[in-house]
């Protein structure tokens, strides 16, 4: 499958250098990187699965906590503090946990 994506000219320098360092083009290397992020979904996904409605509502809750944490600690910094890490945060700490563990409504 093939998809287009626009990269900001520091990005497409940054990601262009390190792709020639690997001995690939920058196609392959942002190939490579798109599958390793597909792939590291899969365990959070069967681990959800497997859990209780109730263990997932805690999960949620607590993620929902640090990102509540995170954002106080963003604005008291001025915006310094960020966040680090691969999987995508924002839909969590933006209230979305629940789809995102697959989280039913309570009886």
């Amino acid at each position: 499958m093939t998809h287009t994506i626009e990269l900001s000219p520091r990005a497409d320098r940054r990601l262009s250098d390190k792709a020639r360092r690997a001995g690939l083009t920058i196609e392959k290397y942002l190939s490579r990187i798109a599958e390793r992020e597909a792939e590291a979904m899969e365990p959070i996904e069967e681990a959800a699965a497997q859990m209780s409605d109730e263990q997932k509502r805690d999960i949620a809750a607590r993620l929902a906590a640090v990102g509540e944490f995170t954002r106080a600690a963003h604005e008291l910094s001025g915006g310094a503090a960020a966040h680090t890490g691969s999987w995508n945060r924002e839909e969590i700490y933006e209230g979305d946990a629940e789809r995102v563990l697959g989280i039913r409504e309570a009886a």
